[in-house]
C-alpha cells in the first residue's frame, strides 16, 4: 500500500506513449525521473499569471501578439524538441529506418513525396495519421517546391506532443479520483476488466479494450465532468439566423462554445456534479442530443486525436485496476479545485490517492 500523487505518474506514462508512438523514442520517464522529454512537457503547461496573460493576448489580439513577437512558451521547449527532431531524422536517414509514426509523416511531407495513393488505400475514419497527412498537405501544398523546414517540423511535433500527453494524463487522473470516491463504480469496472482480460490470456489488447463497455461509460462520464477544454472556438462559415428570432451570427465571426456549461446543464444532465457512469449507458444516452456531449468537439474540426487519447486513458485504467484498488488518501480533497490559469482542464493542486494491491 502506498500514497501517490497520481498525476505525475500518469503524465510520465502518457509522455512515454507519445514519445514512442509519435517520435519512435524510448524515453522511459517512469524509471528515469530526470528525463528531458518529460521535463519539456512540464514546461508547456506552466501555471503562472504571466502565461495566462500571454494566452489571453494571443486569443483576443492575435495580430498584436504577432507584432510584439509574444511567445507564450519557454524557449527551452523549442530548443530541446528541435534537437530531438534533428537527431531523430538524421539517424533514420543514415540507417534507412522507416516507422509508421508522426516523424515519418513529416519526413515524407518534407521530401515532397506523393502520399495521395497511400492515402486512398489507408484513409479510414479511425486512421489518425492519415488525417494528419491530409491536414499537413493542405497546409503545405504538395506541389510546392518549398520543403518543410526543421522549425516547421518542430512546430508540428510540438502541437502533437502538447495535445497528446497532458489531456490524457489529466483525464486519467480525474477518472482515478472519481473511482476512488465511488467504490461501487470502481468494483464494477474492476470486475469487467478481470472478465474481459480472462478471454485474452490476461493481455491488454486493442480488442480487449473494445470489449470493456462499462469502461467507456466511466471515461465518458469523466470527460463530461472534466472536459479537456472547457470551451471550443469555431468560426462561422456563413451568416446564420437563430430559428424563431431576429438574432444573427455573421460570417467569419468567432464563436465560443461553452463545453463545461453544456456538460453541467441540469436540464441535460440531472445532478450534474454527481459522478454517474450510467448516464452513458445505451438506454440512457439514446435520446440525448448528439451535441450535448462535446469533449473532443464535433464535425469536420473534431479532435483528430480522439481515438488515440481515449485509448491511452483506457490502457492506463486497465493496467492499474487489473492489479490495484484505488481509495482516497487522508489529504484527498472532497472536491477538486480546477486551475483557472491554464486553458486545459486540470486540478489546481496535485492530489494523492491510496493505492493498494488487490487480492488475487
Amino acid at each position: 500500500e502506498l500514497l501517490m500523487k497520481v498525476k505525475d505518474l500518469i503524465a510520465r506514462f502518457t509522455t512515454d506513449i507519445i514519445a514512442t508512438c509519435a517520435f519512435g523514442l524510448e524515453v522511459n520517464s517512469i524509471e528515469n525521473r530526470d528525463d528531458e522529454f518529460y521535463k519539456v512537457g512540464q514546461l508547456i503547461f506552466v501555471s503562472t499569471r504571466e502565461f495566462f496573460l500571454k494566452f489571453m493576448i494571443h486569443r483576443a489580439f492575435p495580430i498584436i501578439a504577432r507584432m510584439l513577437k509574444l511567445d507564450m512558451f519557454h524557449p527551452r521547449i523549442s530548443e530541446v524538441l528541435q534537437r530531438i527532431m534533428s537527431d531523430t531524422i538524421e539517424y533514420r536517414q543514415k540507417h534507412n529506418v522507416v516507422r509508421n509514426d508522426f516523424v515519418e509523416l513529416l519526413m515524407k511531407v518534407k521530401e515532397n513525396k506523393n502520399l495521395d495513393d497511400e492515402d486512398d488505400k489507408t484513409c479510414t475514419e479511425a486512421n489518425t495519421f492519415c488525417k494528419l497527412t491530409n491536414i499537413i498537405k493542405n497546409g503545405h501544398h504538395s506541389n510546392s517546391k518549398e520543403q518543410l523546414t526543421l522549425e516547421e517540423m518542430t512546430a508540428q511535433a510540438f502541437v502533437f506532443f502538447a495535445a497528446g500527453f497532458e489531456t490524457a494524463a489529466s483525464t486519467t487522473s480525474f477518472c482515478l479520483y472519481e473511482l476512488a470516491k465511488n467504490p461501487s463504480a470502481q468494483e464494477k469496472l474492476s470486475r469487467e476488466i478481470d472478465e474481459v482480460l480472462a478471454n485474452y490470456d490476461g493481455e491488454i489488447t486493442y480488442q480487449a479494450l473494445q470489449d470493456m463497455t462499462y469502461m467507456d461509460q466511466i471515461v465518458n462520464e469523466t470527460l463530461r465532468m472534466y472536459a479537456s477544454l472547457p470551451f471550443l472556438t469555431r468560426v462561422c462559415t456563413e451568416k446564420y439566423q437563430f430559428p424563431g428570432t431576429d438574432l444573427f451570427i455573421d460570417k467569419d465571426v468567432r464563436v465560443n462554445i461553452p463545453t463545461y456549461a453544456i456538460h453541467h446543464d441540469p436540464d441535460i444532465y440531472p445532478d450534474p456534479y454527481k459522478f454517474d457512469p450510467d448516464r452513458f449507458s445505451v438506454e440512457n444516452s439514446k435520446d440525448r442530443h448528439h451535441y450535448a456531449f462535446l469533449p473532443f468537439g464535433e464535425g469536420p474540426r473534431i479532435c483528430i486525436g480522439l481515438r488515440f487519447g481515449r485509448l491511452q486513458v483506457k490502457v492506463g485504467l486497465a493496467a492499474i485496476l487489473s492489479k490495484y484498488q484505488i481509495s482516497p488518501a487522508p489529504d484527498t480533497p472532497s472536491k477538486l479545485e480546477l486551475n483557472p490559469l491554464i486553458a486545459f482542464t486540470t486540478a489546481k493542486h496535485p492530489f494523492s490517492l491510496r493505492i493498494t494491491r488487490r487480492n488475487e
